[in-house]
């Protein structure tokens, strides 16, 4: 199968060896449960915004977990209410 054709995960593993395929699982595994910890932040009441919006899809949660190639990641700034102190918001 020619790389044009493959999915983002199956790009993720090609030419790695089965001890970095696990460890590939591993992290895909805390990153699934990382976003599903995040989507449930509005459940309670709490507004998350991905580059200024509120997320609206799963490609946009998705962006909590990518990793560029300069190693930089996302990294959230929890914003807590002014009266009471409680979170109230992560951009």
């Amino acid at each position: 199968m020619a790389n044009g054709s493959l999915t983002n995960m199956e790009l993720y593993y090609v030419d790695c060896d089965k001890e970095e395929r696990e460890q590939r699982e591993m992290e895909m595994e805390e990153r699934r449960k990382f976003v599903e910890g995040m989507m449930r932040y509005p459940e309670i009441g709490i507004a998350v915004y991905i580059d200024d919006k509120i997320p609206r899809d799963q490609s946009d949660w998705d962006k909590l977990t990518v990793i560029r190639e300069d190693n930089q990641f996302y990294m959230a700034d929890f914003v807590a209410d002014q009266e009471n102190g409680k979170l109230k918001e992560v951009r």
